[in-house]
């Protein structure tokens, strides 16, 4: 939920966490996007320096496939 904007200085998300990061562009540092994935250490985002926050998002539901 989108309650709290947490800083990656601060801490980093729990390994596979939902969660939605707030990424600074490289060639443009006065925009930003979102992005959203589970949390994993090796993705380019969190590791490169461009996830500047982020903040946990609920589990996606389950779908019914009848």
């Amino acid at each position: 939920m989108l309650d709290k904007w947490i800083p990656v200085s601060e801490r980093m998300p729990e390994k596979g966490a939902l969660v939605a990061a707030l990424c600074r562009y490289e060639f443009a540092p006065d925009k930003y996007y979102i992005a959203h994935e589970r949390y994993d250490p090796r993705s380019n985002m969190w590791h490169d320096g461009s996830a500047r926050y982020w903040c946990p998002l609920p589990e996606i539901p389950e779908v019914d496939k009848a």
